[in-house]
């Protein structure tokens, strides 16, 4: 009896080897793949993928070089802000110049014993704030005259002083002295006025004058 069957050499020669063409064709197929993907860089595996996040371009590497100059130049630019702040003016902010000095004030009462006095001090010129006043260089003027205290912060001032005694100057002497704050560099100019100049018999004192003088800066 002849055996019907046929032998795999005669089946594949005879065109039934498809199941075998195929597998060779699918496993050339995937070979090619493989192959295309690592010619473009691509990572085969997915883990891969994962660990070489840059593989695709660089546009990420791109990104975080764009961000990291950005940062360092802000950085930079704070920087010389905060040294630029920190440098001092050449040209501090000046201050007005203060000085402290005082002016004696003389009543003449000619030949006439002075028993009582009043005049008024302004400063019509300059920046002055009355700081104290003292009494005479007669005795019987030593003690500090009135005044008002309010007159202590500005720049004039009423003073006034009497005596009962027997013992009092006559001719030129100094009544008051007052202390005074100049501030800036204007020189003042006072102005004096006489109201009351009187004897020991109470009698206006015909002629009397009132005069200032400045003395030495502090």
């Amino acid at each position: 009896m002849r055996n019907s069957g046929f032998s795999l050499r005669q089946a594949q020669a005879r065109g039934f080897g498809v199941q075998g063409s195929v597998r060779k064709d699918e496993g050339g197929r995937r070979k090619d793949e493989e192959n295309r993907a690592t010619n473009r860089g691509t990572p085969t595996h997915p883990s891969s993928f994962i660990l070489h996040p840059f593989a695709r371009g660089g546009w990420a590497t791109r990104a975080l070089l764009v961000f990291v100059a950005a940062l360092a130049s802000s950085i930079a630019f704070s920087v010389v802000v905060a040294r630029a702040q920190d440098v001092p003016t050449d040209q501090p902010a000046s201050k007005p110049a203060i000085r402290f000095t005082y002016v004696d004030v003389f009543v003449d009462s000619k030949d006439q014993p002075l028993a009582s006095y009043q005049f008024e001090l302004a400063a019509e010129k300059g920046d002055v704030k009355i700081v104290g006043i003292e009494g005479g260089e007669h005795a019987a003027f030593k003690v500090p005259p009135y005044y008002d205290p309010a007159a202590m912060s500005r720049d004039h001032v009423i003073i006034a002083a009497f005596n009962t005694g027997k013992d009092l100057p006559k001719g030129k002497t100094r009544v008051a002295r007052v202390h005074v704050q100049i501030n800036g560099e204007t020189r003042p100019e006072y102005v004096i006025r006489l109201t009351v100049a009187a004897s020991s018999k109470g009698q206006p004192i015909s002629g009397a004058s009132a005069t200032v003088s400045e003395g030495d800066s502090k």
